[in-house]
């Protein structure tokens, strides 16, 4: 068992809690230093490479681009992104604090048009048992 830069992996490339074998550019070139930040590499290689035991999967990254979070490329009918494309996808995002005062404010902003206000108990859900 050897240690590297990304994690632990197995003696046959594997990272040591997944059972998925890491693709083969990324068992050549482990770190992340290794890659220029506009190099393509598939979904796959970036799980490979960022995240070798999870958290993030492919199917992660294909949500993520079907929501607008991580640029790619299609060639060919296949993806790819960027390690800086990953970087900017898993950097911390820090939402603004909307209180009670920010709220009014927007809505004075508005120019009189109201803001939706929810009020009251959830609709139940069709089919859903009494309790």
């Amino acid at each position: 068992m050897t240690s590297g830069i990304v994690g632990t992996f197995t003696h046959d490339g594997r990272p040591e809690s997944a059972g998925r074998m890491l693709p083969k550019r990324i068992q050549l070139r482990s770190s992340r230093s290794q890659w220029s930040a506009d190099e393509l590499m598939s979904l796959e290689e970036a799980c490979g490479l960022f995240f070798p035991a999870g958290p993030l999967t492919v199917k992660t990254l294909r949500t993520a681009i079907r929501s607008g979070d991580l640029a790619i490329t299609r060639i060919a009918g296949r993806i790819y992104t960027t390690p800086s494309s990953i970087e900017q996808l898993i950097a911390v995002r820090v939402a603004p604090f909307l209180g009670r005062s920010d709220i009014a404010a927007r809505a004075r902003q508005t120019q009189g048009v109201r803001l939706p206000v929810r009020r009251g108990r959830r609709p139940k859900l069709a089919g859903a048992k009494n309790s």
